[in-house]
């Protein structure tokens, strides 16, 4: 077993997507707006899943690192597309196993520094203490000594968060008794082979937490980045697994976008719905915003036909991010004249998870609610008229 390889593995599979991708590629969110650049990356996936025999059976091993990291990361927005629980379990146990069995092995030959290059790739930091150590204990104002080979030595603050984290679990199978604190570090003494099954429930428990987490941060990837290059497979797929569900909103959606453009009506902002008003102001006083947040606005400008001089005005000449905006509305509409639709995500998902908006509102749609109003204006203007 090559041991330097299967740690590199598992650091990579701990680092951010983000970081890897700008700096192997430059991809941001610009360019992920991109169907060419989404639709290569998406099949150039699936190809690599299904040319290792199936999902089950993918062989991560065979791809280099940067590949690799790109499979595994499409892969969890592909799983969390297909809502499969089954084929999620069967992922995050493969990988659990692997890394588990990894362990054992570490732990059977006690080749504890590299156990505690591994607990560093978990973001643990550790380090071991191999001097021997003498610890004098109190007992009925006599004086015990016990000398330790080995200890492991751990930030507080860290394996604080770790107990946080392993307390919904049977936290009773840990035999941390004979941990002790120091100076801001907990030590964790390796006085026999009897210590070391602790260490591995520990690391191993951590794993699972760590490849858990991984699926339910690309959760909210398939409310904002599925493109309409996707939507054949997305079909496909949905005919097996939920039926014709999203198919139907995504059809929705472009009707609204085409009554949209029917309107030549000025725009106002103080139309705007109060999810879009919340990320404006935001971006305007403190130049702030998350990349899900940027997805809703951009598309809202673009599909209520805002114009590049009325963004301007809205967020100033000046403004640090306004060329951002300008050049992602711009893309959003190069591609809706070649019917190419990006879906506006829904009222429960804006509440539920970018929660820029209070439970009071009562919104289905945010586009839908903006085009009410301007209808509404509509008839106002050509009651006017008349009288």
């Amino acid at each position: 077993m090559d041991i330097n390889k299967t740690l590199l593995e598992i650091k990579s599979l701990n680092k951010d997507i983000d970081e890897i991708v700008r700096e192997k590629i430059g991809l941001n969110l610009d360019s992920f707006l991109d169907p060419e650049i989404s639709r290569s990356l998406f099949e150039k996936t699936l190809k690599r899943i299904y040319s290792n025999v199936g999902l089950e059976h993918l062989d991560l091993d065979k791809l280099d690192d940067f590949d690799r990291i790109m499979t595994f990361h499409l892969m969890m927005i592909f799983i969390n597309l297909l809502e499969d629980q089954s084929i999620k379990e069967k992922i995050i146990e493969k990988e659990i196993n692997k890394i588990s069995q990894t362990l054992q092995k570490l732990l059977e030959r006690k080749e504890i520094k590299t156990i505690i290059e591994l607990a560093k790739s978990l973001d643990i930091e550790a380090s071991l203490i191999e001097e021997p150590q003498i610890i004098y204990i109190a007992i009925d104002d006599r004086y015990r000594t016990r000398a330790i080979v080995n200890e492991v030595k751990i930030d507080f603050l860290n394996f604080v968060n770790i107990i946080k984290i392993l307390k919904t679990q049977n936290f009773e199978k840990y035999d941390l008794m004979n941990l002790s604190v120091s100076k801001g570090y907990v030590y964790m003494p390796l006085y026999s082979d009897n210590d070391y099954p602790s260490l591995y429930s520990l690391l191993t428990d951590l794993v699972k937490i760590k490849i858990k987490d991984k699926i339910k941060r690309y959760s909210y990837l398939i409310e904002t980045l599925v493109l309409e290059d996707y939507r054949k497979k997305l079909k496909e797929l949905e005919e097996k697994v939920r039926g014709v569900k999203k198919d139907l909103y995504i059809r929705s959606m472009v009707k609204i976008v085409k009554k949209i453009e029917s309107l030549e009506v000025s725009e106002r902002e103080d139309l705007f719905p109060k999810c879009i008003k919340n990320i404006i102001e935001r971006i305007r006083n403190y130049g702030e915003f998350r990349p899900e947040e940027l997805y809703l606005l951009t598309v809202f400008l673009a599909y209520a036909k805002i114009s590049e001089e009325s963004i301007s005005k809205i967020f100033g000449e000046n403004h640090k991010h306004l060329n951002l905006i300008k050049n992602i509305v711009k893309r959003i509409n190069e591609h809706k004249n070649r019917e190419i639709y990006y879906p506006i995500p829904s009222c429960s998902y804006i509440k539920n998870v970018l929660k820029i908006v209070d439970e009071e509102c009562e919104y289905k749609n945010p586009l839908r609610h903006y085009l009410r109003l301007l209808h509404e204006e509509l008839e106002k203007s050509y009651d006017e008229e008349e009288t």
